[in-house]
């Protein structure tokens, strides 16, 4: 008998709905839409459930009493208030189903290895390894960092941006030599000198993706073959290379297929070289492959149905 199965992929500005129809062990996306964002902090709950609400509606009322079962994949779903948001929203909608939680991490690795065994290295804003492999009935699951940018996120986009305003600053002091990066980051900001430059990494408003906009900086550094540069570069590669180690080792996965996610790895074509070859080098036959699905349909994949 077929099922509809939805899967959410909530980000910070917009989230993925795939409307998925299951029919014997078959699964398909028969339909996909954007709404808004879903995130509880930046939005809040009534514009949260809003968001939800015109999912609802434009699943429709005749599909949505076919829906068996609703996945959301999204950041910090561990928070009870995040999940009595999205609860809320369902049941305004008169939907009767009970979703899963996972985290957006989750839901990225089961779409990109269509629910079967394997890693996701995800290296945006923030940076994570995680894994998982079927052992009997059972998923059994790992990960490697994603603590936040304040202790770890190293290789992320904040980790190359942070370590561009560092070289600039060392820079100026001459323990380097100078720099291009100087006068891109300088020209980014819109600023001329370096206490504008102190004074906005302290100001209070400005965030973590304020840090990771000026992560491009260092391909200029590159071009002009500067040693700080291929410094940053090389620790960036590095970094993201020990997430995967503890991920593969745990999951006996050294061989197996593993994935990129992020605006850092799939747009930054000398991290991501740099890092497939470090890969290689540690683990000659582990497959790095794209991912098969987005994280939409892992959210739906992942409830099993």
């Amino acid at each position: 008998m077929a099922k509809l199965i939805l899967g959410f992929d909530c980000g910070g500005t917009k989230t993925q709905v795939d409307i998925v129809l299951s029919e014997e062990g078959r699964r398909e996306v028969i339909d996909t839409f954007f709404v808004g964002g879903m995130n509880v902090n930046s939005f809040g709950k009534e514009q949260v459930i809003a968001h939800l609400t015109e999912a609802f509606a434009k699943v429709g009322p005749n599909r949505l009493f076919e829906v068996k079962a609703i996945g959301f994949g999204a950041a910090g779903i561990s928070n009870p208030l995040t999940q009595e948001v999205y609860l809320q929203g369902i049941r305004q909608a008169g939907c009767g189903v009970d979703p899963l939680f996972i985290g957006d991490h989750q839901a990225a690795l089961w779409g990109a290895h269509a629910g079967g065994d394997g890693m996701i290295l995800i290296a945006g804003t923030g940076s994570v390894c995680c894994g998982h492999i079927r052992c009997q009935d059972e998923m059994v699951e790992a990960r490697c960092g994603g603590y936040g940018h304040l202790i770890d996120d190293e290789g992320s986009a904040y980790a190359l941006g942070r370590d561009v305003l560092s070289a600039v600053v060392q820079s100026v002091d001459g323990r380097i030599p100078p720099t291009v990066m100087k006068q891109a980051v300088f020209e980014q900001l819109g600023i001329s000198t370096i206490q504008e430059l102190i004074g906005f990494i302290y100001d209070k408003n400005t965030g973590k993706k304020d840090i990771a906009a000026l992560a491009s900086v260092v391909d200029l550094g590159i071009e002009a073959e500067e040693e700080a540069a291929f410094c940053i570069l090389e620790k960036a590669a590095g970094n993201l290379v020990k997430l995967i180690i503890p991920v593969a080792e745990k999951l006996e996965l050294s061989e197996g297929p593993l994935s990129f996610c992020g605006s850092v790895l799939t747009k930054n074509e000398r991290i991501r070289g740099l890092t497939e070859k470090k890969i290689r080098e540690r683990y000659p036959k582990m497959r790095i492959c794209p991912p098969q699905y987005d994280a939409a349909y892992g959210a739906a994949l992942a409830t099993g149905v």
